[in-house]
């Protein structure tokens, strides 16, 4: 696969941190969480990259609603088994299919991990499928003037 570009794996990164489907998943810990990916072809500098999320345990969607930011999401199934979730997702961005296969698992308190198959048809930027991996651990409390859901991306500041 080619490497993706920059500001693809930025706009990966932040969709990788919350898979859309229903709003029964689970909630992480209030406070700062680094969530590090590993991305199937990705360059090593930008595969092992870490980034922070700032979360709110009250109003926190790890699983959000697809019903939000109008989402145009036809399937989307969601399968808990103990402390995983599986989430089979298929949405349209535009002229894009994205398919979306998710398994989380973990106590979401101190710790998570998040395996995705991400398929795009047609190919964005070169790229027609992503598998990244995502090990997510609790921190501590966000940061003096952190917002709840504001992403810090090394290199690329605040989204």
């Amino acid at each position: 696969m080619k490497a993706l570009a920059r500001p693809a794996l930025a706009a990966l990164l932040a969709a990788c941190t919350a898979v859309a489907v229903a709003d029964d998943g689970p909630k992480r810990r209030s406070g700062l969480w680094e969530i590090r990916n590993q991305i199937a072809g990705a360059p090593a500098a930008a595969g092992g990259q870490a980034f922070q999320v700032c979360v709110d345990q009250a109003a926190d969607r790890l699983v959000p609603d697809t019903r939000q930011r109008g989402a145009d999401c036809p399937v989307a199934d969601v399968r808990h088994s103990g402390n995983s979730i599986a989430v089979h997702l298929v949405c349209r961005q535009g002229d894009t299919t994205v398919t979306t296969d998710s398994t989380l698992s973990g106590n979401f308190d101190n710790a998570y991990r998040n395996e995705l198959r991400i398929r795009f048809d047609p190919p964005q930027n070169g790229v027609a499928e992503s598998r990244v991996v995502q090990e997510a651990r609790w921190i501590g409390p966000c940061k003096a003037g952190q917002r709840p859901g504001q992403i810090v991306i090394p290199g690329l500041g605040k989204r």
